[in-house]
């Protein structure tokens, strides 16, 4: 296979990957009151590991509740830090 044909496979293997991956997110239901990391990184704009290592330094904006290992954000929180009105 030439290089032309392989690098179009990839970026077409590559888009289908991430056609599926949009699928896989939740939605943010109303009926929540914490996020995932994930979540809140997806909501405010920043990387997942900015968010970490505003919870590992522990003085940033927002700041998680820590549930065993995992971090979870206050939606409330979120919402505020991002200028975004909560509907009731």
């Amino acid at each position: 296979m030439n290089y032309l044909k392989s690098l179009v496979l990839y970026k077409y293997i590559n888009s289908d990957t991430l056609i599926n991956m949009k699928h896989k997110v939740k939605q943010i239901t109303e009926d929540r009151l914490l996020l995932s990391t994930s979540e809140a990184a997806r909501l405010l704009g920043y990387a997942e590991q900015t968010l970490r290592k505003w919870a590992l330094y522990e003085n940033e904006p927002i700041n998680p509740i820590r549930h065993g290992r995992s971090l979870r954000w206050s939606k409330a929180e979120v919402y505020k830090f991002a200028c975004v009105k909560e509907e009731a």
